[in-house]
């Protein structure tokens, strides 16, 4: 996989386009960061899920928390 470059100029944030994903499965991931300055310097690992999209149609609930 391809890293990509988290920096202060683009506001600590990166995006990776996954295709080719099974439809209606839990994707669970996780992402590592390390020092620009010293590639042995790394962060904790993170890991989080989503779910992709159904194959076939049906209803779908959206909730957004604040």
């Amino acid at each position: 996989m391809q890293p990509l470059d988290v920096i202060a100029e683009r506001d600590f944030a990166g995006k990776l386009l996954l295709d080719n994903l099974p439809s209606d499965q839990d994707i669970f991931y996780r992402v590592q960061f390390l020092s620009l300055d010293d590639f042995t310097t790394a962060s904790e690992a993170m890991t989080g899920r989503f779910g992709t999209a159904p194959a076939s149609k049906r209803d779908v609930t959206f909730v957004w928390i604040r």
